[in-house]
């Protein structure tokens, strides 16, 4: 799964976006505007704050919204 949803987004058939998942970074607001674009969108990076990400990037995960995990820079490239 985590290596299909990278090689789309490497094809450019899908935005992403990455970094520490913390309020500050708002990963949620990249959800809510690549819904908005109808565009389909990887997150990806740490759960620094759990709480915030069970409460506000979990809950939109799935259809066109997925999360790949905690990536090293190896994968990110």
């Amino acid at each position: 799964m985590r290596e299909h949803v990278l090689s789309r987004a490497a094809r450019g058939e899908a935005l992403v976006w990455f970094g520490r998942m913390v309020p500050e970074k708002a990963p949620h607001r990249a959800i809510e505007l690549a819904r908005a674009a109808g565009r389909e969108l990887v997150l990806a990076g740490p759960r620094s704050h759990r709480g915030y990400f069970d409460e506000h990037v979990r809950p939109p995960l799935g259809g066109s919204v997925s999360y790949a995990g905690h990536l090293s820079t190896y994968e990110l490239r």
